[in-house]
């Protein structure tokens, strides 16, 4: 879910590869640990530690092209 379908449209560059899913507290329940809601935050800096990925996340959103790909589900 989180690559797809932006492999067959985007450029090849990390940014536009993947993205960061945020969703109801169920999915994040199940599917959320370890911050995995921060998909995008570990494509462009993957040595951080997962615990510092909201942090990392509110730095970047004053990016306007990373601001611009972020979107609920």
């Amino acid at each position: 879910m989180e690559h797809y379908p932006m492999i067959e449209t985007a450029p090849r560059i990390d940014i536009y590869m993947t993205r960061n899913r945020f969703c109801g507290w169920l999915w994040n329940f199940f599917l959320g640990v370890h911050n995995e809601n921060f998909h995008l935050v570990h494509h462009l800096f993957p040595k951080i530690p997962e615990w510092e990925y909201d942090n990392v996340h509110h730095i970047l959103m004053k990016d306007e092209t990373y601001a611009s790909l972020h979107k609920k589900l």
